[in-house]
C-alpha cells in the first residue's frame, strides 16, 4: 500500500509558496516513484506482488488553495504506473501496480 500524501498551504496560485510546491512534488510523486522502484526488484525476483497506489479525491475534485496538492495526488499517477506492467514486467509474472482513488 503506497499512500504518501502531504498538503501545504491554501494559498491562490499566483502567491502559493514554490518551496511548499516542492515539497508536495517530492513526497507525493516522487515518494511514490522511489517506494515503487524500492518495491520491484523483490517483487521481480519473486514472480509475484501486488502495489496499491492511492491518490485523493482532490485530484478530482479541487479545493479553494488546494492548486499543487490535487495536481500531486492523482492525475500524473495514471500515466505513471499502469506502464510498469507491460514495459518493466513483460515477462508473463504474476506482478500488478493500481492506483486507485
Amino acid at each position: 500500500m503506497n499512500s504518501a500524501g502531504l498538503s501545504l498551504g491554501l494559498d491562490p496560485a499566483h502567491k502559493a509558496s514554490i518551496e511548499d510546491w516542492e515539497n508536495m512534488v517530492d513526497t507525493n510523486i516522487k515518494g511514490l516513484m522511489y517506494v515503487t522502484r524500492a518495491l520491484l526488484p523483490r517483487m521481480v525476483e519473486r514472480n509475484e506482488g501486488s502495489i496499491v497506489n492511492l491518490g485523493s479525491v482532490a485530484a478530482n475534485y479541487p479545493y479553494p488553495g488546494g492548486n499543487a496538492y490535487g495536481a500531486t495526488k492523482g492525475e500524473g499517477k495514471p500515466c505513471l504506473f499502469p506502464g510498469l506492467t507491460p514495459t518493466a514486467l513483460n515477462f508473463g509474472s504474476s506482478l500488478s501496480v493500481c492506483v486507485s482513488f
